[in-house]
């Protein structure tokens, strides 16, 4: 949209992250930093990223970031939300010709 503000005279203005200062025949032009665009803006909508961070839709039109989980971790998903967990599997192979199974919890060979 179109800001319809106008300097006039010595002053400043903040529109959409950025501030505009000066007078009226000059402006200056500064970030306000770090600039979030949102989604619908073609943005993320974050301002910092950490080493194995991952994006994902949280809610329409809006993004997310869930930090990288920890070593043997795994990802799987809650009430459709990424999230990481800890998988548990047998110690060892088991009897051959055996049936890997899972009872809801734990993987039973």
């Amino acid at each position: 949209s179109n800001n319809t503000n106008a300097i006039t005279g010595a002053g400043s203005i903040t529109y959409g992250g950025l501030t505009f200062t000066g007078t009226s025949s000059t402006i200056n032009v500064t970030t306000q930093s770090p600039i979030a665009l949102t989604a619908r803006q073609g943005g993320t909508a974050q301002t910092s990223y950490t080493t194995g961070d991952i994006l994902y839709s949280n809610a329409t039109n809006s993004l997310a970031k869930l930090g990288i989980g920890s070593t043997s971790q795994i990802l799987t998903i809650t009430a459709g939300i990424p999230a990481w967990t800890t998988a548990t599997y047998p110690s060892t192979a088991g009897t051959s010709g055996n049936v890997l199974t899972s009872d809801g919890t734990n993987w039973n060979s």
